[in-house]
C-alpha cells in the first residue's frame, strides 16, 4: 500500500505524474516489480499483505508518539534503495526514490544538490571517485539529520537504547557475585 501525501505547490503535477505511474506499475502482472520506498520491514516480509504492525513497532515510531506526536502523523523511517553505476568513462549515474513531499529537508536529491551548491567547506570532486563517496556520505549519515516530522533520529535511537539498558540492567545481569552454572 503506498500512502500519498497532496502537496498543494507547484510540484503537484510531477506528483500526479508519478502516481500514475506507480498505479500502472504496481500491481501489474505482466512487468517486472516496481521498487518503491520501503521500511526494513516492508523490504524482509515482502510476502505479507501489510506490515503495519511491524511498522508501528519501530524505534522511531513509538519514540515520537511516546514524545507527543499523535500516532496517524508519527513517522516510520524508511530504508531507501541506492543505486549507483561508475561507468568506464567515468560518468556516475545514481537511482533513488524520491520522498513523498520532494520539499522536505530529508529528502537525498536536495541534500545532495545543497551538499555540491552550497557546501563552501568540502574539497572539490575531483574523480568520479570522489563523487560516489560525497553521495554515499550523504545517504549514509542519516542518524545525524532530522529525519521525518522532524524526529531526530539519532536521539530516537539514543533514547530508546538508554530506556531499556536502564530498565533491564538490575533485572536481567546477575551480580557479580553469581555462579556460572547458575545462569546457564
Amino acid at each position: 500500500m503506498i500512502n500519498r501525501v497532496k502537496d498543494n505547490n507547484s510540484n503537484s503535477s510531477l506528483i500526479q505524474r508519478e502516481s500514475a505511474l506507480i498505479d500502472g506499475y504496481i500491481h501489474a502482472q505482466d512487468v517486472l516489480p516496481l521498487h518503491c520506498r520501503r521500511t526494513l520491514d516492508q523490504y524482509s516480509y515482502y510476502m505479507l499483505e501489510t506490515t503495519e504492525r511491524r511498522d508501528k513497532d519501530q524505534v522511531v515510531y513509538r519514540w515520537a508518539t511516546k514524545h507527543g506526536r499523535q500516532k496517524n502523523t508519527a513517522p516510520i523511517l524508511m530504508v531507501d534503495q541506492l543505486w549507483l553505476w561508475v561507468l568506464p568513462d567515468g560518468t556516475v549515474i545514481t537511482c533513488l526514490p524520491n520522498t513523498q513531499k520532494p520539499s522536505e529537508q530529508y529528502n537525498i536529491r536536495k541534500l545532495l544538490s545543497r551538499e555540491i551548491e552550497t557546501n563552501k567547506a568540502r574539497q572539490a570532486i575531483q574523480s568520479p571517485d570522489s563523487l560516489v563517496e560525497m553521495i554515499l556520505k550523504t545517504c549514509l549519515n542519516i542518524m545525524t539529520r532530522q529525519g521525518p516530522g522532524g524526529v531526530k533520529l539519532q536521539e530516537a535511537f539514543q533514547s530508546s537504547i538508554n530506556t531499556i539498558v536502564s530498565t533491564y540492567r538490575f533485572h536481567v545481569l546477575p551480580s557479580p557475585n553469581t555462579h556460572a552454572s547458575s545462569i546457564m
